[in-house]
């Protein structure tokens, strides 16, 4: 609820009334006593329209509130159906005024349809009538023409609106719209409400094919850091960040600017100075309005403009910066100037009443520089201006610096050195010389002139006794250097104890003790040991007091042995005061050994090689590893390490692999390989043969003695005695069998049965088995046989069959069987024959012999049981 008061001049053209006031304010007062609230009368209503249209209806009532709080109850009706949009109880609080003022915003244009508005009194639970409903008309009660609301207007992101529709009345019962969905009357359609965020974007809206609108969405303005400044002394330019985009398009949706009420525009806004210390910028859109403020002293704010025609004047060691400005208040400004040359800030500001020149001092000669200048205010500094353009300037040529000169004594010879090349800084320029100038003991004065890549001059020829100066001057087109002297002497005459020094990370790190001798401080020099290169010397000069000096990795090879000599400078020639040898870091040797001669005598080897070149040790040698590998064995068998270049080897006979190699600190270095072989001695070989024919015959003979001395327990170990099988029962006769096989030959089979008694255990294991022996014989030999023997009981030759008395056929049988064994007879067939009518013999063994039952073997040899 917001108070309206109206100013006293009102009150004069309301006077006439003053009376029916009175009168219903009586009225009411009378009213409320009796207990009755009166209804809210004099109400107005109108709409509140800008750019973006009528959304805000705004009510006006006249009620006394003058001695006590009031309230009231307000409704918002859409007129036509009367359908309540809003409701509200409002707060007056006592007030003299009699006027008050309560507004409403609608969710959608007021033209769209009429809307309604009436008010109650309410007074703890009791409430007045309401009062008359008191209506804004909407267009949708008289357009000739559909209408659509609102028209082409800006939206803040994030916000809810709703379309409306307004149709002719022959039109609504035809309108078929996806989008205007809502009847709010006779003739006005609305949308749902449409929301907007940040990624909406600029659409356009039909209501039928020829009434539609575009709608916008965006942001109010967010202009920010509004700054104001003079750039010329006579006016402020204010300028800001715009800030965030607004997103708006169009002649409409531009932002306006003001500044201190003046029209201007984006960004800077310049305007005359007129002693303003204050400045407010209001910057408008449809959507909204920021007001932002600076203040300061614009004197205090100076940025001035760059310089202009920057032109250079160059000298030897300095240049003069020269420009000029474009405002003429400059002139008489107290200003202050600052110079990038080479992309480095000078190390020095410049200042002056308008000033337009400085002096660059400590430049290089014959340098390329490039130059820029930047100024400000230099009693209220604020800011640097722009940059000048860049100026290019080249500086003039100057004398050299003076060389730094030493000594070589190299092969015997005395040459005085100086660096290979002086920097860029100290040439000055082109180097064209340099001049030797050599004094000698009796002031005799030579001049000798060395080309611009010399760095070396030999000065044994000139004087081959006594000291001498020698004095180097570098020069260009700017003229000659300061000399640069040194006292030499054909030969160094000092000597000193040559030590030992090991490196340290890569460096040398070397002391000596101090020389009463030294007036100018110390040389420390270095040079390959075993370089025959001119002016291959290093040295570095240290200030006196100093007794120290570290060679660093840089300025070494690896690998490389180094003489490192100690000098004290004095009045007079420098003088050594002590020497070293020694490896920055030592390396394998770089080389094999070679040359490698071998002499051989038998099984003795002479093996002989040369030492290794002294600049291709990359240490100290430590000596020569010797490693024999025997192809046979296929192995290393044997490794020597010696310091001596010869070694004496005795080797067995074969092929064998000899590597010789080198090693340092640092490792072996590769391998030279001998391949050789031993071959054995005749005289060896003959000897070894003969020892060993020796032994085995020794040995057989001892074996032999052994043998027969203990022939018998050999014979009861190996082969024991097997016991005779002894017989039960009694045997029955023997018999021959002969049959004719050929008219000359017969087959004879010898049967003997072992015993008549049988059992039924005998009969069904098989114990009565009979040895049958069968040979093939001269028919005429048998009968011969047989003829010596009368007691053969019967004999029939034509049945070929014999019969033989157990006792008395025994030497026939002998005889029988020696003929048997004669070799051209030998034609033994053995086989078992299974007489079932005879009884089994029984076998009693002694010495728990059990021969196999199944094989019987009789020898014909008769035992009586």
């Amino acid at each position: 609820m917001e108070t309206l008061e109206i100013p006293s001049s009102h009150y004069s053209s309301v006077m006439p009334v003053w009376v029916v006031c009175v009168l219903l304010s009586s009225l009411i007062h009378q009213t409320e006593q009796n207990g009755y609230l009166p209804p809210v009368k004099y109400v107005k209503v109108y709409p509140e329209e800008n750019d973006m249209g009528a959304w805000v209806l705004n009510v006006e009532f006249v009620e006394n509130t003058e001695s006590e709080n009031r309230m009231y109850d307000i409704e918002v009706l859409r007129t036509e159906q009367m359908m309540r949009v809003h409701k509200e109880t409002i707060y007056v609080k006592a007030h003299p005024t009699i006027h008050h003022h309560w507004k409403w915003t609608s969710p959608l244009p007021l033209q769209c349809t009429s809307h309604s508005v009436r008010l109650r009194r309410r007074d703890q639970h009791q409430t007045s009538n309401w009062s008359a409903l008191y209506t804004y008309k909407g267009q949708d009660l008289n357009a000739s023409s559909p209408d659509f609301y609102p028209q082409n207007e800006y939206f803040l992101v994030g916000s809810n609106v709703t379309f409306c529709c307004i149709l002719k009345a022959e039109n609504v019962p035809s309108f078929r719209s996806s989008t205007f969905t809502i009847r709010i009357s006779n003739r006005t359609f609305i949308t749902e409400p449409f929301q907007f965020d940040s990624t909406s974007k600029n659409k356009n809206l039909f209501c039928d094919d020829h009434e539609g609108t575009t709608f916008f969405i965006g942001y109010t303005p967010d202009d920010q850091n509004l700054t104001c400044v003079t750039r010329d002394l006579s006016s402020v330019q204010c300028s800001w960040n715009s800030g965030r985009e607004t997103r708006l398009e169009g002649l409409r949706g531009e932002t306006k600017y003001t500044l201190n009420g003046r029209r201007c525009q984006f960004n800077p806004c310049v305007q005359p100075e007129n002693n303003e210390t204050s400045w407010t910028l209001t910057a408008q859109n449809p959507l909204g309005v920021m007001i932002i403020n600076d203040t300061a002293d614009p004197l205090h704010r100076v940025w001035l403009n760059g310089p202009k025609n920057m032109l250079s004047n160059v000298n030897e060691r300095n240049a003069t910066l020269q420009w000029s400005w474009d405002e003429q208040k400059y002139n008489s400004f107290s200003i202050i100037c600052q110079v990038e040359l080479n992309r480095n800030i000078y190390n020095k500001t410049f200042s002056g009443t308008g000033l337009k020149s400085f002096v660059l001092e400590d430049l290089q000669p014959v340098t390329d520089y490039s130059a820029k200048v930047h100024c400000g205010s230099s009693e209220h500094f604020y800011i640097w201006s722009e940059w000048s353009k860049m100026t290019d300037f080249r500086t003039k040529e100057d004398i050299p610096e003076p060389v730094d000169v030493w000594m070589q004594y190299l092969e015997e010879s005395t040459y005085v050195i100086w660096k290979k090349h002086l920097t860029k800084d100290q040439s000055n320029g082109v180097l064209t010389g340099y001049k030797v100038t050599i004094t000698d003991t009796e002031n005799k004065t030579s001049i000798y002139h060395a080309g611009p890549n010399s760095t070396y001059y030999s000065v044994s020829s000139v004087n081959e006794t006594g000291n001498q100066m020698i004095s180097v001057s570098a020069k260009n087109s700017a003229g000659l250097s300061p000399p640069a002297s040194i006292i030499i002497t054909r030969y160094p005459a000092s000597r000193v104890e040559i030590s030992r020094i090991n490196g340290s990370n890569g460096g040398f790190d070397i002391v000596w003790l101090e020389s009463s001798s030294s007036t100018c401080g110390y040389v420390v020099d270095w040079v390959p040991t075993y370089s025959h290169e001119k002016s291959a010397v290093q040295w570095k000069r240290i200030p006196a007091g100093h007794l120290n000096k570290r060679i660093e990795s840089e300025f070494l090879k690896q690998g490389v042995r180094y003489n490192v000599s100690v000098y004290s400078c004095t009045s007079g020639a420098p003088q050594l005061l002590q020497r070293g040898e020694g490896y920055a870091i030592e390396k394998k040797p770089f080389e094999i050994v070679g040359n490698i001669k071998v002499k051989s005598n038998g099984r003795n080897l002479v093996l002989s090689w040369e030492k290794l070149p002294l600049d291709k040790h990359g240490g100290f040698m430590l000596g020569y590893k010797v490693n024999i590998f025997h192809y046979a064995s296929n192995k290393t068998e044997e490794q020597y390490e010696t310091k001596n270049t010869t070694v004496h080897l005795k080797l067995s006979p074969g092929s064998y692999a000899i590597n010789i190699s080198a090693f340092t600190s640092a490792g072996e270095g590769d391998n030279a390989t001998f391949h050789g072989r031993i071959e054995k001695d005749i005289l060896e070989m003959i000897l070894a043969t003969v020892v060993g024919s020796s032994l085995a015959a020794f040995a057989f003979i001892i074996i032999t003695f052994m043998c027969f001395k203990w022939r018998k327990w050999l014979k009861k170990m190996l082969y024991p005695d097997i016991p005779k099988p002894k017989l039960s029962g009694q045997w029955t006769k023997k018999g021959i069998y002969c049959s004719e096989m050929t008219k000359k030959d017969l087959k004879c089979e010898i049967h003997e049965v072992h015993s008549v008694e049988r059992t039924a255990l005998d009969v069904e294991d098989g114990t009565f088995l009979i040895r049958s022996t069968s040979i093939l014989l001269p028919a005429n030999d048998l009968y011969q046989k047989c003829s010596e023997f009368p007691d053969v009981s019967s004999f029939s030759p034509g049945t070929s069959f014999i019969t033989l008395d157990p006792i008395s056929s025994q030497p026939f049988i002998q005889n029988l069987i020696s003929a048997i064994e004669n070799p051209s007879y030998n034609l033994i067939s053995q086989e078992s024959i299974n007489i079932s009518l005879l009884s089994e013999p029984a076998l009693e063994m002694d010495d728990s012999y059990h021969p196999t039952p199944n094989n019987v073997h009789n020898t014909f040899q008769n035992k009586d049981s």
